[in-house]
């Protein structure tokens, strides 16, 4: 991996740890903790599982499917692409029958 961004070598006296580069989104795991207070009202709260998905691609992805403007989905920073994430999503919802469509 190094080699692939033009580094060669390294110039310390402290030996290396043999340590490797991982190289599938299973091997770096992120999981939002929460602390909600879920109730009545105008938002709709998910948990998504994403992999190798980048938060804004897929807020971008989930506005198209439901059909709705990204500005009515909130969520706190994005996380890693390339990882397992668990994310916490807040859906503003108009009504009622918007709720059954999602």
């Amino acid at each position: 991996m190094e080699e692939l961004v033009g580094i060669r070598k390294y110039l310390t006296s402290v030996k290396g740890i043999d340590g490797n580069f991982k190289d599938s989104p299973e091997d770096f795991y992120v999981e939002e903790i929460a602390d909600l207070k879920l109730g009545d009202g105008e938002w709709v709260v998910v948990r998504v599982k994403k992999v190798n998905w980048d938060t804004l691609n897929f807020v971008r992805v989930l506005s198209n499917r439901l059909h709705i403007s990204q500005k009515r989905i909130s969520y706190a920073g994005t996380k890693d692409k390339r990882s397992v994430s668990v994310q916490y999503f807040a859906i503003r919802i108009k009504d009622d029958v918007e709720v059954e469509r999602l």
